[in-house]
């Protein structure tokens, strides 16, 4: 989704969301604990002087401002004019006042960069002094697989604050995403969708196929994509639509 191209109202639902019953602002003292977000953005532009264009993802982390405004989202606008909007994830404040999401930042791209499958799929831009900036090269066909990877691992990582709200933009809407246990690790698969790591306290379903299924739908058949099970009702959003 662009940000804020008409669509202010979806922007202030994922950082002050009232349509799941007013959980969330009575969880964070009307909204006051909630002190910064992680985001997912992308943009096709060429990166470099005289580069040609590539389709360019960034993860990055923002405080929100005492107002409640967005902060580098819309900072972004002067540098960037547009882009679009994948993922915000909400954090709350820690007992030190600052936001967990500096830190969750920081962990998810670590993950990114080491355990993001197939190998290849993900390049890091790097600045003109070599060091990794926070923009990743993802091709079209991987962006799904990339997003979803994300979605799995900052519920995960090994830091102080777990995200407490996440939402998910498409091009006209947006759906919840529901996170479980904190204590559950999550499968990985490979390219070929082969497993890597399994928790032992999952449940193991195999297809014909061989390839373990780490969710049980509600009906309880395997359910081949981890994200179907978890995700909130949304507007907008119809099946196979691309994101964003």
């Amino acid at each position: 989704m662009n940000f804020k191209d008409n669509t202010e109202a979806y922007f202030e639902e994922a950082v002050h969301p009232i349509q799941d019953g007013g959980n969330i602002k009575r969880e964070t003292n009307g909204f006051n604990d909630i002190a910064g977000y992680v985001y997912i953005i992308g943009k096709r532009f060429p990166p470099y002087d005289n580069n040609k264009n590539m389709d360019l993802l960034k993860v990055g982390y923002s405080d929100i401002g005492t107002d409640g405004k967005l902060g580098r989202l819309d900072a972004f606008r002067t540098t960037l004019i547009n882009y679009k909007v994948y993922r915000i994830y909400l954090f709350r404040r820690l007992p030190t006042g600052k936001s967990g999401a500096r830190a969750a930042e920081g962990k998810l791209r670590k993950k990114i960069d080491n355990d993001f499958e197939p190998r290849g799929a993900d390049v890091r831009i790097k600045h003109s002094t070599g060091t990794p900036s926070e923009w990743w090269e993802i091709k079209p066909k991987y962006r799904e697989k990339f997003l979803d990877f994300c979605d799995d691992e900052i519920e995960h990582l090994d830091v102080q604050s777990a995200p407490i709200y996440a939402t998910k933009f498409y091009k006209t809407g947006t759906s919840v995403l529901k996170f479980g246990s904190r204590s559950e690790r999550r499968v990985r698969y490979n390219a070929e969708g082969k497993l890597i790591e399994l928790d032992e306290s999952r449940s193991r379903l195999e297809d014909q196929r061989g390839i373990l299924h780490p969710w049980i739908a509600c009906t309880g058949e395997p359910c081949c994509r981890r994200r179907a099970h978890r995700e909130g009702g949304g507007e907008g959003k119809s099946g196979g639509e691309e994101e964003a």
